[in-house]
């Protein structure tokens, strides 16, 4: 090896060695934002937990959180409640009422934000409860199609009599009226 390539070699060296430690240092960095990151949610989760009333999160159609009170008082654990369609926990007494709110809603008719439905325990006993709807941003989520999407949805419910593969994007979707749960 001569002189020329042996200085190219050491500069190369040189290079790869302060790229190494940018790398490094880039890496603790992160380390350090991915604890501090965990940190805050399980300080959230455990927020959202201790909340004294049930909160449901569904997004097209799946549910994807939902606190201990609800997931206790329906019997189920988080896991077999995470990614379902919400109407399978709507009880038989209330699932055409729902069904009819939720396609009105995704068609972008008018309808109300407060009802009571029955919800379907894990045992199949019926749970009557009062549910408050919010469309919310969740995840920046306002997606090209979606109103198209939510459209599919509400013509998925009609015809088959179940939810298609999109719908809400995020609505605490188990609805009722008074009388439903007299």
């Amino acid at each position: 090896m001569n002189a020329g390539q042996e200085k190219i070699l050491k500069e190369r060296l040189e290079r790869l060695k302060n790229q190494n430690k940018t790398l490094r240092e880039k890496s603790a960095v992160l380390r350090k934002e991915k604890g501090s990151l965990e940190k805050a949610l399980k300080v959230s989760q455990k927020l959202l937990n201790d909340i004294p009333g049930a909160i449901v999160l569904i997004q097209d159609g799946k549910l994807i959180f939902i606190n201990e009170i609800p997931r206790t008082q329906l019997g189920y654990n988080e896991e077999e409640i995470i990614g379902r369609n919400f109407l399978e926990f709507i009880h038989p007494r209330s699932k055409e009422f729902v069904r009819n709110l939720h396609q009105r809603r995704i068609a972008g008719k008018s309808v109300q934000d407060q009802y009571e439905a029955f919800l379907a325990t894990k045992s199949g006993e019926p749970l009557c409860c009062e549910v408050r709807v919010r469309k919310i941003r969740h995840q920046g989520r306002d997606r090209p199609g979606r109103k198209e999407a939510e459209r599919k949805a509400a013509d998925a419910i009609t015809e088959e009599g179940s939810p298609g593969a999109h719908g809400l994007r995020f609505e605490s979707r188990i609805q009722g009226l008074s009388e439903h749960c007299g």
